[in-house]
């Protein structure tokens, strides 16, 4: 019986250890904003920007999302924002002209 129940769970896909690590956002989240680096340089990398995309599932491990504790920081260099317009309202003043419309999109 116990040889049936190892023979089972070698068929089973195992996972490694990041895809453990990392939460899966879920369906709640629909858009992506990511900040571009270029790294052909690993000692200096150089930003070059925000893009955005819808967000994709199966992109679980490219997101790279660990919550961390409920007053500290997450455990991954990705964050979720649920907040744009109320953040964007209450820090006016810091927007540029361009960067005023953008929240008022969603």
């Amino acid at each position: 019986m116990i040889e049936a129940v190892y023979q089972i769970s070698l068929t089973q896909k195992t996972k490694d250890f990041l895809e453990e690590f990392i939460e899966d956002i879920g369906n709640n989240y629909k858009h992506v904003f990511k900040i571009k680096l270029n790294i052909s340089n690993i000692d200096h990398p150089l930003y070059e920007g925000i893009d955005y995309e819808e967000f994709d599932p199966d992109k679980k491990m490219k997101y790279f999302y660990k919550k961390g504790s409920a007053n500290g920081p997450d455990k991954t260099p990705t964050s979720k924002i649920t907040k744009i317009l109320k953040y964007s309202q209450t820090n006016e003043d810091q927007l540029t002209k361009d960067n005023k419309k953008l929240p008022k999109s969603f």
